[in-house]
């Protein structure tokens, strides 16, 4: 946080701030550091104390208490919440001017600032006020100009002043310069002003709107070499930290001829309020801008190597590194290029135009890449010009902390090659430097000064002698030699090109079959709609031998190709061989059976977003040579610079793997420095930086918590410390080492560079086969740590964690997937350590990927083998899943609840509702919440004896408690959000309560909780939160009828019901001995619908009873009445009167039946009440000793006992 101002000469303000902070101010041009982008003069002040500073100037003039720099967090513009300080105004009686020399060295003034006009300038700065200032324009003449520069401020008004350039270390009335200012209707200005003539200054510049109070605001003042100055200004947010959009262009001169040769730059500021901070300023820089072009030519930078063949498809010709400080809108480049025998003639549109893509990916690619134009005309010998001026995104820059130019952006040339080559080989094309490039805020080209090109490439691109052949299948057996089987009727040479399904698709059973030893130049394999490609390297049906199908120039898989190669059988082994430079692309997939796989060119197995490819299960196979294997890495915000679990895919020998291979294209810091071999390297310009933190740790089991060393940090050289492979490890991510490398060391401003998405890069041999991590089991009383293992994924494929082998009976298991140890994946998008089915899970574990197990006691082990590997595409993990663990079938009812901070900041309690469950922390129904490094914020629930769970499993009673754990490393506002909720009765209200406001939300009507926690205990911790689930009060349920029926299919019973709604439990019964017993047909759930059926279709027996049996919530049971039904369909119609009865009744069959016949009477349970046979087909029944209620009449023939049928009736 910062200070307060009345007036600020920066000379002064070093000495200021040398009192709270080391090294306030750092200042580099292009002789204190090496290297082809340290280039112009760059001065910052971040007013913080851990900023990259090396040489602090030399303070000139004088200072005063209107401005100061307090230490508070709150007080840091750049990123609010962090470390650091701003410049504050404060209320004196006498304002003083605050003035730095931001060019202290006179050699540097006499090279860079002798003269502004020698180049382009930009001052930038954030700024905040709490109140409008009071001052207004000035106006003319002598009273203008001395309200701008005469008239001190005073301590009862509100206002400031920024001059950029001042020709004095306080202001007089000799002062010239350019004064940044703000009035009272809220706009900015810069001005002009000479005090020498008493004229009014001139404005050159104002914003487009008026400035709101307590926002922050970038500030970027631009004056370039012709005298034109622009001004841009935006609000700051976290993802818009420098000002870029242009508010005023003013191409001219700067309307007088005062004095450029800079001197210092002069804060002044007053205030009236007694509380400091009405205005606040933070990172005031100013620098020299600059503009750097290099080639990109490589194939590590994506561009498509030399020879190119008909029909190759995307064709990178050519990139250039953008290098910048400073503001730049480009509307045209000019790009030296030449070619001979019209080698532009041979791209698709007989070569012009062509495509200009820019793109923020160091390896480049259409993926994600913007076309800027359509229509970039390939000039021979005059250059290529891209007209720009519908480009609306400018690279932005400040450069980096180091003095170094930033690489905002990248520029490449993309084309495709026409179907056939249409000059005899070779042409050749070249390409040199940018030799112009036009400014869009002035339309003319910037001045030759002011940007530079790298080394022109020395390459040129050669169009080969190839010609592209696609496969099609489908005759004579599929032989490969066979014309037939090609598209252009021929099949390919040695030296060709053979496209399988890229072009043309084809059934995996139309793959082609090898009956010789096979070479082609170079193999493209698609996606073909969705079927495999197999490369069966064997004569057809088996009966000759294995063959070999090698590629001198490489193999390229697209993404969601699926490749097998096939040898006939395990005593015919194939051989597949690949040299040159080959590529697997994300989510493509190679899967070798029979096979002999030797890779001796440069093989790169790629991951994006999307996925990773993946070498699927070796079947009797085996894979030799080197790889290059990439695992994406997300980033673009602040969260993502935490730690991260991760294995390797490969082994440097031994089975095992070092950390070199991190280094790649990744940062890694340890003890020791560059001298131990970790980053930074001198090469950096770091050196003087404190940037030993420990980057890699491995976790020590055998550690009792309580000793502090669960982990063991990396601190020999990282190429040469091995690992086995299988072992797991934390790596703490800052992004590429590319972009913003000092600032991704040490804090700017506060705060540090937002780390990019990017790939690590594994290079050495691919793991195969069974693999066993070390796993082991330290009793330590007391620790919850005991037995935790962090081990990885070890194959360069998914793994699926199901179809592990692990000793039983020695690992935690997971409770929601029987026989399935349970796994902890640490997610960098919550910043927690989460076990399965809690989060973003998945069972399928990504290349690269690390994760904890638990063993419970000594002998335990587990195994990966072939099989473990999954390479279905729908189970590769993308976006959130590629860090994560074990996802199951959640059958029973639960409810997920999470803990928010931000976007980027939460962590899940998931509770789980089980009738044989134990609510006492049981390791085999409950998972232990494990909180990550960096963690910040810590949600979970409580079981019975107060442990602390991610997965707490209970029984759910009528009244069901549960208590959650809410923890933060800050204060704050945080919400808890219903995530999921699922088979939970609706008979259930569901609740959150809050004990410490006294509150509750109702979680099925609600999925958010909003609430704050301060320094009181009583707002955070185990007890402010409890989980309530209870019975809610219900309608009586009531069953409206229950009949039945004989169908065709056996008995249908059917019943009508009312308020059963989804609570009520139904179990059919049957009786086939007369009413003694009954048993359970079916039991089904109600659904609400009021109307349920059920056919019983063996009844087994002429003659059978039901009943329905109904159980509510609250386990309250009732019986229906009786249904007799027979299932021979011979049921005899009879009459029973009177009824309703009261003392007897009187039956009469309506056909003639061989007597005698034996009336049953059941009561509503199914019990016999009355028996009595009669030798007529009529009868009395007495009555008495009846209760009144209904009954039912059976009437049976004693002859066959069989019934005639059934009545029913009531006795009143």
């Amino acid at each position: 946080m910062k200070t307060q101002l009345l007036k600020i000469t920066f000379v002064a303000l070093a000495t200021l701030l040398s009192v709270n902070i080391c090294k306030a101010q750092q200042y580099i041009n292009s002789s204190t550091t090496t290297g082809s982008t340290t280039i112009g003069y760059t001065c910052y002040n971040y007013f913080d104390n851990n900023t990259a500073a090396n040489i602090s100037p030399t303070p000139v003039g004088s200072t005063t208490n209107s401005i100061i720099l307090p230490s508070a967090a709150a007080n840091n513009l750049s990123v609010v919440g962090t470390s650091g300080s701003c410049l504050e105004s404060n209320k004196v009686s006498t304002p003083i001017d605050a003035t730095v020399n931001y060019i202290p060295n006179a050699a540097d003034k006499t090279t860079y600032a002798a003269n502004l006009n020698t180049q382009d300038w930009e001052w930038s700065l954030l700024y905040k006020a709490t109140t409008l200032p009071s001052q207004t324009a000035p106006g003319s003449g002598a009273a203008g100009i001395a309200g701008l520069i005469y008239t001190p401020l005073v301590g009862t008004s509100n206002n400031w002043r920024y001059w950029l350039h001042a020709t004095t270390a306080t202001v007089t009335t000799a002062t010239q310069g350019f004064v940044l200012m703000q009035t009272s209707d809220g706009y900015l200005h810069v001005y002009v002003a000479d005090g020498n003539t008493y004229d009014k200054p001139i404005e050159l510049l104002v914003s487009k709107a008026a400035l709101a109070v307590n926002t922050t605001y970038c500030i970027k003042i631009q004056r370039l070499i012709n005298g034109t100055w622009n001004m841009y200004l935006d609000p700051y947010t976290t993802t818009v930290t420098q000002a870029q959009t242009l508010q005023q262009t003013r191409v001219s001169s700067d309307g007088y001829g005062i004095s450029l040769a800079y001197k210092n730059s002069i804060l002044q500021a007053s205030q009236s309020s007694a509380t400091a901070g009405t205005y606040k300023f933070d990172e005031t820089h100013m620098y020299t801008r600059y503009l750097y072009f290099a080639p990109m030519t490589t194939a590590a930078q994506g561009v498509t190597q030399s020879p190119l063949y008909a029909g190759e498809t995307p064709v990178i010709l050519y990139g250039i590194q953008v290098f910048t400080r400073g503001n730049y809108d480009f509307t045209q480049i000019y790009i030296n290029e030449t070619d001979n025998s019209y080698f532009r003639s041979n791209f698709v549109n007989n070569g012009d135009p062509v495509n200009l893509y820019e793109t923020q990916n160091p390896v480049l690619s259409l993926t994600g890449a913007t076309l800027i134009s359509n229509n970039l005309q390939l000039n021979n010998g005059s250059g290529a010009q891209a007209q720009i001026t519908a480009y609306t995104s400018p690279f932005v820059s400040m450069g980096n902390v180091d003095g170094s130019l930033s690489n905002p952006g990248n520029y490449f040339i993309e084309t495709s090659m026409a179907s056939t080559i249409n000059v005899p080989a070779p042409a050749t094309m070249s390409f040199g430097t940018v030799s112009s490039v036009v400014d869009g805020t002035t339309g003319s080209p910037i001045s030759t000064g002011q940007f530079s090109n790298g080394t022109p490439p020395a390459g040129t691109g050669t169009i080969g002698t190839g010609t592209v052949y696609d496969w099609i299948g489908g005759t004579a057996g599929n032989a490969y030699t066979t014309a037939a089987n090609w598209h252009q009727g021929v099949a390919p040479s040695a030296t060709d090109i053979v496209n399988f399904g890229v072009n043309y698709s084809f059934t995996t059973a139309n793959s082609p079959n090898f009956g010789a030893n096979t070479t082609v130049g170079q193999i493209y394999v698609g996606k073909n709609g969705g079927n495999q490609v197999s490369f069966n390297m064997y004569s057809t049906g088996g009966s000759g031998a294995a063959y070999s199908y090698t590629t001198t120039n490489g193999i390229s898989l697209a993404a969601g190709a699926n490749l097998s190669l096939g040898g006939y059988s395990s005593g015919k082994l194939a051989t597949f061989i690949t040299k040159g430079t080959s590529t697997a692309a994300s989510t493509s997939i190679i899967i070798p059976t029979n096979t002999t796989f030797t890779q001796s060119g440069t093989f790169t197995l790629q991951s994006d977003a999307s996925g990773t490819a993946n070498i699927g299960i070796l079947t009797n196979s085996t894979i030799s040579g080197t790889f290059n294997v990439q695992r994406y890495v997300t980033g673009g915000t602040a969260a993502y610079r935490t730690w991260r679990l991760m294995s390797s895919p490969i082994n440097n020998g031994s089975s095992a793997f070092n950390f070199a291979n991190l280094q790649q294209t990744l940062i890694v810091t340890g003890l020791g420095g560059a001298s131990s071999g970790f980053d930074p390297p001198s090469s950096w310009n770091a050196t003087s930086y404190t940037a030993n933190g420990v980057t890699v740790l491995f976790y020590n089991e055998p550690a009792a918590q309580s000793a502090k060393n669960d982990f063991l940090s990396l601190t020999t050289n990282p190429s040469t410390t091995t690992k086995p492979i299988g072992t797991g490890f934390y790596f703490y991510y800052r992004g590429d080492r590319t972009h913003n490398l000092v600032n991704k060391i040490v804090r700017v401003g506060g705060s540090y560079a937002i780390p990019e998405s990017t790939t690590t890069l594994w290079t050495g041999t691919l793991n195969s086969g069974n693999i066993s991590p070390a796993i082991s089991y330290t009793n330590n009383v007391g620790s919850t740590d005991n037995g935790y293992n962090l081990i990885g994924n070890p194959y360069p494929c998914t793994i699926d964690w199901t179809k592990i082998t692990f000793t039983a009976g020695k690992f935690t298991i997971n409770p929601l997937y029987t026989g399935v140890p349970t796994l902890w994946g640490y997610d960098p998008t919550i910043n927690s350590t989460n076990p399965a089915g809690v989060g973003n899970s998945t069972n399928h574990i990504a290349v690269g990927q690390g994760f904890f197990v638990q063993a419970t006691g000594t002998g335990g082990a587990i195994t990966f083998t072939e099989n473990t590997k999954d390479v279905a595409y729908a189970d590769q993990p993308t976006g959130s899943k590629l860090l994560l663990s074990v996802i199951q079938p959640k059958t029973d009812p639960y409810i997920q609840l999470e803990m928010i901070r931000d976007s980027a900041n939460a962590d899940f309690a998931y509770i789980r509702f089980d009738a044989n469950a134990n609510p006492k922390f049981n390791i085999a129904d409950d998972i232990q919440d494990v909180n990550g490094d960096g963690q910040n914020v810590f949600f979970g629930s409580l079981t019975t004896d107060s442990v602390e769970v991610a997965l707490n499993s209970l029984p759910l009673t009528t009244h069901t408690s549960v208590f959650l754990s809410a923890n933060a490393t800050t204060t704050g506002a945080f919400s808890i959000k219903r995530t999921d909720l699922v088979n939970i009765s609706s008979a259930y209200d569901v609740f959150l309560m809050d004990h410490y406001t006294k509150d509750s939300l109702d979680l099925r009507l609600h999925d958010t909780y909003t609430f704050n926690t301060t320094n009181d205990p009583a707002s955070y911790g185990n007890s402010r939160f409890e989980l309530v689930l209870r019975i809610k009060p219900l309608p009586p349920y009531q069953l409206l009828s229950f009949t039945g029926q004989h169908v065709s299919a056996g008995n249908q019973l059917n019943w009508k019901t009312a308020n059963e709604n989804y609570y009520t439990t139904f179990q059919l019964q049957r009786s086939q001995d007369d009413g003694k017993t009954f048993s359970s047909l079916t039991t089904m759930q109600s659904d609400s619908s009021g109307a349920y059926t059920f056919t019983d279709k063996a009844a087994g027996k002429d003659t059978a009873m039901y009943r329905l049996m109904q159980s509510d919530v609250n386990n309250n049971i009732t019986y229906s009445s009786i249904v007799i039904l027979s299932t021979t369909g011979s049921l005899v119609q009879f009459k029973v009167y009177p009824n309703p009865a009261s003392s007897y009744i009187q039956f009469q069959t309506n056909s003639v039946v061989n007597p005698p016949l034996k009336l049953n009477i059941y009561n509503s349970i199914g019990s016999i009440v009355k028996t009595t046979t009669f030798s007529a087909n009529t009868g009395t029944q007495d009555l008495s000793g009846l209760i009144n209620g209904t009954y039912i009449l059976e009437l049976i023939d004693v002859n066959t006992k069989k019934s005639l049928g059934t009545a029913k009736f009531s006795k009143f």
